[in-house]
């Protein structure tokens, strides 16, 4: 992850969950839709759509 991305995530610091808003930062700087995740309650409002890694198992088959 480099500077672009730690800058769109300010607030990560006061955040429960640095690594979810690090993902979504990074995600979005790259054109990203979807993250593969174990927790994608921490996703929902996001601009990613979460997936389950098991739903992508089961998808790539």
């Amino acid at each position: 992850m480099g500077w672009p991305a730690l800058t769109d995530v300010p607030k990560a610091l006061d955040d429960a969950d640095f690594e979810g808003e690090s993902i979504v930062a990074v995600g979005t700087q790259v054109g990203a839709d979807a993250a593969v995740t174990r927790t994608p309650e921490d996703f929902r409002d996001g601009p990613l759509m979460p997936y389950l890694p098991e739903e992508v198992l089961n998808a790539l088959g």
